[in-house]
C-alpha cells in the first residue's frame, strides 16, 4: 500500500511491489485532487497556514490584472506605468506630484498647502482656513473678497479697482485724480454729490488755509452783530457805521461820503459840507431875579427872542445846547439896589458838565444902579445845560439883560 502526504494526502509509493498499484489507482487520485485545489469556485487560497505559510516572491510579474480583495501592505516603491483608480480613500504619508493632477472632486486639506509652482483650475478651489501667498498672486480674472482685503499695495496695471462695499485704507491714499460716481471734470477733485468730514478742510496743502462753510457763521441782509454782510436785492450794503481805525489822510479831500437821512451812503464834493447856511445862534433876555431885603442865590429865568441854533429848555432857568461843538456864550445885565447897603453882586454862568465858566463880581452901593457883563467860549457836550446865578448877602436887587449864545463851526465841528 502507498503512504499519503500530510497536506494534500497524494498518494505515495512505497516500495517495487507497490509500483504497479500507484501507477494503476493512486496517482490518478493524487492528479485530481491537485486538480481541484485550482477550481475557480471551490479552489484554495495561498494564504492559510496548512499550505505552508503565506507566499514570498523577490520578482512578481503579472501579466493580467491583480486583484487584492484584503490590505496591501507595501514597503518599498510603487511604479505606476499607467493610471492609479483609488475607489477609497488614500492616505500617503506624502504626495509627490511630478506632473500634472487633475482633481474632479473636492480637495479638502486640514493643514498648510504649500505651493512652489503656478495653480491651474477650471473649478472652485475654496480654502477653509488661511491663505498665504509668499511671493506673488496672478489672478487672470475677478478676484471675490467677501472679507477683509488687506494688502501693503495695489497695482492694478492700467485697469479699474472696483470695490462693491467700504474701502478702508490704514495709510496715506495716493491718487493722480479722484472723481466720485463717475463725475469727471478733468479736475485733480471731481465729486458728485455733498461732502462731508468730521473735522475740517484745508486748501493750499497747509493747515492755515480752512475751508468754512456756512455753519461757521451767519450772514443776511439786515443789520446783525457778528455776522457777514449780504447785499440786498439792489445790490446795495446796509451797514450801522464803518469803522476805520486808521489811514487817515492829511489835506483836504475830493470827495466826501455822507447822506442825506434815507440811511444810504452817498459820494459829495468837499465844499459841500462846512459852515451852516445860516448863523446858528440863541439870542434872548435875562430876568433879574428880585431877591429879598435879606440877600439869596437865585438862577436868572431866561427867554429866547431868536433861537436858530436850537437851544433847548427856553423858557426857563437853564437851557441846553443841541450838540457837541464849540460855543460863543456872552451876555450883560444892569439893575439898581433897593436897600442902603454896600455890597459885591455876584453874577456866574454855570455849566453841568464843565462847572463855573465865567463870573461877574460887581459893587452896589446904597440906592444906586449897578452893571456887569460875562462872556465865554469854549467846548460843550450835546445836551449840555447852563444857568445864570445871581447872588447876594444883603440887599435887594432888580434889573434885566441880554444873553448871546452862537455855535463856532471848527474843522472837527463844522456842523
Amino acid at each position: 500500500m502507498s503512504d499519503l502526504t500530510s497536506e494534500l494526502n497524494l498518494s505515495l509509493a512505497v516500495d517495487d511491489d507497490d509500483t504497479r498499484d500507484y501507477l494503476a489507482q493512486s496517482l490518478r487520485d493524487s492528479l485530481t485532487i491537485i486538480d481541484g485545489l485550482f477550481n475557480q469556485a471551490t479552489g484554495h487560497a495561498h494564504n492559510g497556514s496548512h499550505q505552508g505559510g503565506q507566499l514570498q516572491f523577490l520578482d512578481l510579474s503579472v501579466g493580467g490584472n491583480l486583484t487584492v480583495t484584503g490590505a496591501s501592505d507595501l514597503h518599498g516603491s510603487v511604479h505606476c506605468y499607467a493610471n492609479l483608480t483609488v475607489n477609497g480613500i488614500a492616505t500617503p504619508n506624502s504626495l509627490d506630484v511630478t506632473t500634472t493632477s487633475h482633481l474632479r472632486g473636492a480637495v479638502t486639506m486640514d493643514a498648510g498647502l504649500t505651493i512652489t509652482g503656478a495653480i491651474n483650475s477650471t473649478g472652485t478651489v475654496t480654502i477653509g482656513t488661511d491663505l498665504q501667498v509668499n511671493r506673488d498672486l496672478a489672478v487672470a480674472r475677478n478676484a471675490s473678497i467677501t472679507g477683509t482685503l488687506t494688502v501693503g499695495a495695489i497695482t492694478t496695471g492700467g485697469g479699474g479697482l472696483n470695490v462693491g462695499g467700504n474701502l478702508i485704507a490704514s495709510g496715506v491714499v495716493i491718487a493722480a485724480r479722484y472723481c466720485t460716481t463717475g463725475y469727471d471734470t478733468g479736475q485733480v477733485m471731481s465729486i458728485n454729490g455733498s461732502g462731508v468730514a468730521s473735522g475740517y478742510w484745508y486748501q493750499r496743502g497747509s493747515t492755515s488755509y480752512r475751508c468754512y462753510d456756512n455753519a461757521d457763521f451767519a450772514y443776511g441782509v439786515g443789520i446783525a452783530a457778528s455776522t457777514l454782510v449780504q447785499r440786498d436785492g439792489s445790490g446795495q450794503v446796509q451797514a450801522q457805521g464803518v469803522y476805520m481805525p486808521s489811514g487817515a489822510q492829511g489835506g483836504r479831500p475830493t470827495y466826501v461820503v455822507g447822506q442825506t437821512g434815507d440811511g444810504w451812503m452817498r459820494w459829495w464834493p468837499a465844499n459841500a459840507i462846512g459852515p451852516p447856511a445860516v448863523t446858528r445862534f440863541m439870542q434872548g433876555s435875562i430876568g433879574v431875579p428880585g431877591l429879598g431885603p435879606g440877600g439869596g442865590n437865585t438862577d436868572a429865568y431866561i427867554s429866547a427872542w431868536s433861537n436858530s441854533l436850537g437851544a433847548g429848555g427856553l423858557p426857563g432857568s437853564t437851557f441846553s445846547v443841541p450838540y457837541a461843538g464849540y460855543y460863543s456864550i456872552a451876555g450883560g445885565c444892569q439893575g439898581s439896589n433897593l436897600t442902603g447897603n454896600s455890597e459885591t453882586l455876584r453874577i456866574r454862568l454855570i455849566s453841568r458838565d464843565h462847572g463855573e465858566l465865567d463870573n461877574a463880581d460887581t459893587p452896589i452901593k446904597i440906592s444906586s444902579y449897578w452893571g456887569a457883563y460875562f462872556s465865554w467860549s469854549g467846548f460843550l457836550n450835546a445836551g449840555e445845560t447852563l444857568r445864570i446865578n445871581f447872588q447876594t448877602s444883603f440887599d435887594a436887587i432888580n434889573g434885566q439883560g441880554e444873553l448871546l449864545v452862537a455855535f463856532i463851526p471848527v474843522s472837527d465841528y463844522p456842523n
